[in-house]
């Protein structure tokens, strides 16, 4: 296959029931120059088989299979390294694309832009059990202005709450990719939380999309992208607030910005966790200095209330109220 406009990659990981849906999701849009690359990460269900059967229906559809299992991040890099596109879209395989995705206008919009590297959008989560579809957060408006340099784009996207961490809700240009080397840790947890603080950090622009394509799906529990460990969590706070506590740079305040929201997180769910974690965690008080996020000064307030303790107690209750609304 010859060089295409866009490459859409998608790692594969015991996804035999939902494969053919994400792949048809993408098939069924109104865009010839593409290709969509199935990764099969070494699964050991029927995957692989389903991946060559869709392959043989679609010609725009490559197959490339890792003997043994390595993870989202080997799987994602992969498929860059052997992508044709102009522009890369990434796609988990149990996720789905919503009908109708303007996808030809939001690559005009690349082309006739070439100073912004990537576009990102909102996200749509579906929740099975309770057949609710849910849109993230807006972005600011300042966010959607080409005009706005990256870093007033991305504290205002901060300040409003939003983390647009994922790689699935962007389309990146495949030069920025490999001009800035931008793959994927691989071995590691939070490895879409890195690589999207080192997007930003190497990119000249990037422009927020007030809208959604992309559908993440909260059903399989086998997902190559959304097993996570239980202690993946505090690793990836703890991790990236060491990595950037002694900074000033603006990529520094960003990064650190979005651990103080996913502290509090963590600070509402300690207990599900060893001594050690808990123990560990108080050293990280000091992340709430850094509250460029509402959530995170809202908490705050909360706190300054209500005490450390029963603040804890009161998210908690809002926690498990929006888990039981939404049955997940």
């Amino acid at each position: 296959m010859s060089s295409c406009k866009l490459s859409i990659i998608i790692p594969v990981y015991n996804a035999e029931r939902y494969i053919k849906r994400c792949v048809k999701s993408i098939t069924s849009q109104e865009i010839d120059d593409v290709e969509i690359l199935l990764v099969n990460d070494a699964s050991t269900d029927n995957s692989l088989t389903e991946c060559y059967s869709l392959s043989k229906s679609d010609s725009r559809i490559r197959v490339l299979n890792n003997d043994a299992n390595g993870g989202a991040s080997v799987a994602r890099n992969k498929g860059i390294s052997c992508a044709l596109g102009e522009y890369i879209a990434f796609v988990d395989s149990d996720d789905f694309w919503i009908k109708d995705v303007r996808i030809k206008e939001y690559l005009r919009l690349l082309d006739s832009h070439p100073a912004i590297d990537m576009l990102m959008f909102q996200m749509e989560s579906f929740f099975p059990s309770s057949n609710k579809m849910v849109r993230s957060g807006s972005f600011p408006s300042i966010a959607c202005e080409l005009e706005s340099d990256k870093w007033q784009k991305s504290f205002s996207v901060l300040n409003s709450g939003v983390f647009p961490n994922s790689p699935c809700n962007k389309i990146i240009r495949a030069s920025f990719i490999h001009d800035n080397s931008l793959f994927f840790t691989e071995g590691t947890t939070g490895e879409d939380i890195l690589w999207y603080f080192d997007a930003v950090e190497s990119s000249d622009n990037f422009l927020c999309v007030n809208q959604s394509y992309y559908v993440y799906d909260h059903s399989n529990e086998y997902s190559v992208t959304k097993q996570r460990a239980p202690i993946s969590l505090p690793r990836i706070i703890f991790s990236i607030s060491d990595k950037y506590k002694f900074e000033s740079s603006p990529i520094a305040r960003l990064a650190l910005g979005y651990m103080a929201y996913e502290y509090i997180i963590l600070l509402c769910s300690l207990e599900d966790y060893p001594n050690e974690i808990r123990d560990k965690a108080k050293d990280y008080i000091w992340l709430l200095n850094h509250d460029d996020n509402r959530k995170v000064k809202l908490s705050k307030r909360l706190f300054s209330v209500f005490g450390m303790k029963l603040g804890i107690k009161v998210l908690r209750v809002y926690r498990d109220v929006i888990r039981k609304y939404f049955a997940v």
